[in-house]
């Protein structure tokens, strides 16, 4: 069930161990999907102009000379918390990539 996914979810980020999980959004189901979770995944994907805009700035900082990089990166964890807070993956101890059509 979801519960237990969640409940898998959680316990994986809390052991911080070395995991690949894929979330298969094939919007299929059984009915409509509704509640929290189905709007939250929903404004995931619907960010498209700010994963082409990571993807880019990703680039630009593989440019950067090491120290310089280093700081790019503090500064940019420092300023996505303050205005977008993490995915609810990112606050369960996951790096969030995505989303991917594939």
């Amino acid at each position: 069930s979801a519960g237990m996914a969640y409940e898998a979810l959680n316990n994986a980020g809390h052991l911080g161990k070395r995991l690949f999980v894929i979330l298969n959004d094939n919007e299929m189901s059984i009915a409509p999907p509704v509640g929290a979770m189905s709007k939250y995944l929903s404004r995931l994907y619907a960010e498209k102009p700010l994963q082409d805009f990571k993807s880019i700035a990703k680039s630009a900082l593989e440019l950067l000379p090491p120290p310089f990089r280093e700081g790019a990166e503090r500064a940019k964890h420092l300023v996505k918390g303050m205005v977008v807070g993490g995915t609810l993956f990112e606050e369960l101890g996951f790096s969030y990539v995505g989303p991917i059509d594939g």
